[in-house]
C-alpha cells in the first residue's frame, strides 16, 4: 500500500529527518539509550517517508542503516523494525540489507538474514553476483553466525528455493551452483551451508567436483571419512585433486591404505590436500646422549659402533594442506579488502612454515616462496601507490630469491639441503627499512 509523504516542503521534511537521525544517534552513543525515544523517533521518521521512498528518502535510510550497523544494539530494536518495513518498500533493498548485516550483535545480524530470507522467498530480492559474495563473505568471519543451525537452515532452503525457480535442470540448485561458481569463498560458502544441513554428497557430485580419475582414487579415503563438500572443495584445490590423490597412491603402495585412511581421520582433507608423506625412522641408542631419531640411510652411520645401538623403527606421517587455493587469491585481486585478507591468511602459513621443525625439503622450499611470491605481489599492490620502499619490494625479494635458487642448485648430492639455503630460508628477521633485509 501506497503512503502519501508528509505535506512538509521537501526543504523541511530534510531538515527534520536530519534532527530525528542525529537524536537516534546521540541515544544509541549512550551506554543506556532511551528505547522509548528511539521508537518515537522512528514513528516521525516514517510520517516524513513516502512510499516507496524517493531518492532522497533513499539517502536518509542509508544513514539510518549505518547508524544501525555502527551501535552495540543496545536500543536498535525500534531501528531495525523501521528498516525492515522500509526494505519490503524500496526497488533495490540490497544497500540497505548489505549494511546492516555489518552490524555487530550477533541476534541483530541473526535478524538481518531472517530478514534477507523472507525477502528471497517473497520474490524481494534478487541474488546476484554482490550478494552471494557479501553473504560468503559474512560467513567466513562470523563463525558463531555459521554454527547457528537454525539460521544455516533458513538460509539454505531459502537460498534452495530462489535458485530452483529459476534452474532447468534436475537435482540440488545448490550443488549444481557450487560446481558452476568460479569463486572459491563463494563455493565453500555453499558447502558449509549444505553440510551444515547433512546434505551427503553423491557419487555423481563427487565426480563432477573432482573429475572420474581423481574420484576413483580417492574415494576409499571419501567413503572412510565420510566427505562432505567442504573436503571435496578443499581436496579440488588448485588442481582438482591430482597432486593429493598421486600421494596418497604412493603412500598406500608402501604403506598400505589403512595407515593413509587413519591419517586422514585424524587431521581431516583441509590439513593434507596438498598430500601425506610417510616416512620410516630408526631409534639410535648413544651411551650418555638422548635417543636419536634417523632415516634407515643415516642408521648406517652408526652400525659397528661400540655401544651403539639400532633399535625399533617407526613411521612418521606428514600432512600438507593449505586453506586457500591461487584460484581464490585470484578471484580477490580487485577486491582491496579481500586481497588484504588473503593477505593475513598467507601471511599466517608461511610463518607456520617457517617456525616449523619439520626438517627442510625441496616441497616446503617451494611452499615458502609460493607464500613469498604471493605477500610480495598483494603487499605491492595494496601499498606501492602510498610508499616508495615498497615500489623497491620486488627487487630485494627477487635477490634474496635468486640466492636461494643459486644454493638449491649446489644440492646435487641426495643428501639434502645445505646450510646457507636453510638459513636464507629459515632466518626470521625484523628490520627497519628494506635496506637492512639480509
Amino acid at each position: 500500500m501506497r503512503r502519501a509523504k508528509s505535506s512538509s516542503p521537501a526543504g523541511s521534511s530534510d531538515r527534520r529527518i536530519s534532527n530525528l537521525l542525529k537524536t537516534i544517534a546521540e541515544e544509541m552513543d549512550l551506554i543506556r539509550g532511551d528505547e522509548e525515544q528511539v521508537a518515537a523517533c522512528c514513528d516521525h521518521f516514517r510520517d516524513f517517508v513516502g512510499l516507496p521512498p524517493s531518492t532522497s528518502d533513499m539517502g536518509h535510510l542509508e544513514k539510518l542503516a549505518r547508524l544501525f550497523a555502527n551501535h552495540d544494539g543496545t536500543v536498535s530494536g525500534p531501528v531495525f523494525t523501521l528498516l525492515a518495513e522500509m526494505t519490503v518498500e524500496v526497488m533495490r533493498p540490497w544497500p540497505l540489507l548489505d549494511t546492516m548485516l555489518g552490524v555487530e550483535d550477533e541476534e541483530l545480524q541473526g535478524q538481518t538474514l531472517e530478514l534477507i530470507c523472507k525477502l528471497i522467498d517473497t520474490d524481494r530480492l534478487t541474488i546476484t553476483d554482490d550478494v552471494l559474495g557479501t553473504l560468503a563473505s559474512i560467513f567466513s568471519v562470523e563463525e558463531d553466525l555459521a554454527s547457528d543451525a537454525e539460521v544455516t537452515r533458513r538460509l539454505t532452503k531459502a537460498l534452495r528455493r530462489y535458485f530452483k525457480k529459476r534452474g532447468r535442470r534436475k537435482g540440488d540448485p545448490l550443488v549444481a551452483l557450487i560446481i558452476k561458481e568460479k569463486r572459491t569463498s563463494v563455493r565453500m560458502f555453499l558447502a558449509g551451508l549444505l553440510d551444515g544441513e547433512g546434505t551427503r554428497v553423491s557419487t555423481i557430485s563427487s565426480r563432477l567436483l573432482l573429475g572420474p580419475a581423481t574420484q576413483t582414487v580417492l574415494k576409499p579415503y571419501l567413503d572412510f571419512t565420510d566427505a562432505g563438500y567442504v573436503d571435496h572443495l578443499a581436496i579440488r584445490g588448485i588442481d582438482q585433486g591430482a597432486t593429493v590423490s598421486a600421494s596418497l597412491e604412493t603412500a598406500a603402495e608402501e604403506f598400505g591404505e589403512k595407515a593413509v585412511r587413519d591419517v586422514l581421520a585424524l587431521v581431516g582433507w583441509e590439513r593434507a590436500n596438498l598430500g601425506i608423506r610417510f616416512e620410516r625412522f630408526l631409534k639410535v641408542g648413544i651411551p650418555g646422549s638422548l635417543p636419536l631419531m634417523v632415516s634407515p640411510q643415516q642408521a648406517l652411520l652408526f652400525s659397528g659402533m661400540r655401544e651403539v645401538t639400532v633399535g625399533d623403527s617407526c613411521v612418521v606421517a606428514v600432512a600438507q594442506g593449505c586453506s586457500m587455493s591461487a584460484e581464490e587469491h585470484d578471484a580477490g585481486g580487485d577486491d582491496p579488502i579481500g586481497r588484504f585478507r588473503s593477505l593475513n591468511i598467507v601471511h599466517a602459513e608461511l610463518l607456520g612454515e617457517i617456525m616449523d621443525l619439520a626438517p627442510l625439503d625441496l616441497a616446503k622450499i617451494e611452499r615458502i616462496l609460493g607464500h613469498m611470491d604471493r605477500i610480495v605481489e598483494d603487499y605491492g599492490t595494496l601499498f606501492g601507490a602510498v610508499s616508495k620502499e615498497v615500489r623497491i619490494l620486488p627487487d630485494v625479494y627477487g635477490t634474496l630469491k635468486r640466492r636461494v635458487r643459486e644454493e638449491l642448485e649446489k644440492d646435487d648430492d641426495g643428501f639434502g639441503v645445505n646450510a646457507e639455503a636453510t638459513r636464507l630460508l629459515q632466518m626470521f628477521e625484523d628490520p627497519r627499512n628494506l635496506g637492512e633485509v639480509r
